[in-house]
């Protein structure tokens, strides 16, 4: 019997190395890994990545938070989301990074001043 002859495999490229990213030391959900991934990305982190992360955990809660509000429009929940945006304020000062997201201070100024208006009224 003859030997089978077998086509030599070509080798697989090498993976083209990705820039490494920090990884948070807890689970982040959608809005909280964006932040996170953006300040890093822009280079804006500086020091111990708790007070960083725990800022991330509140964009996700507000996330969750805010999807409440937009559905029930119930008092309770929009006061805690006004508070919870108070904290998210104070923790993007004193990363001193609020001048990253100015977008995001526009659109809740958008925001409070309708949401006000309904819960007021």
């Amino acid at each position: 019997m003859a030997a089978r002859r077998t086509k030599p495999v070509a080798a697989k490229p090498a993976p083209t190395p990705t820039p490494t990213r920090a990884v948070p030391t807890r689970p982040l959900g959608e809005a909280g890994l964006k932040l996170w991934d953006d300040l890093h990305a822009a280079g804006e982190v500086r020091g111990s990545s708790e007070p960083l992360l725990l800022l991330c955990e509140r964009f996700d809660v507000r996330s969750f938070l805010r999807v409440r509000v937009l559905r029930s429009w119930d008092k309770a929940d929009l006061a805690a989301l006004i508070s919870l945006d108070d904290q998210i304020d104070v923790g993007l000062e004193r990363l001193g990074i609020r001048t990253i997201l100015p977008s995001l201070a526009e659109q809740k100024a958008d925001d409070w001043t309708a949401k006000l208006a309904l819960v007021e009224g």
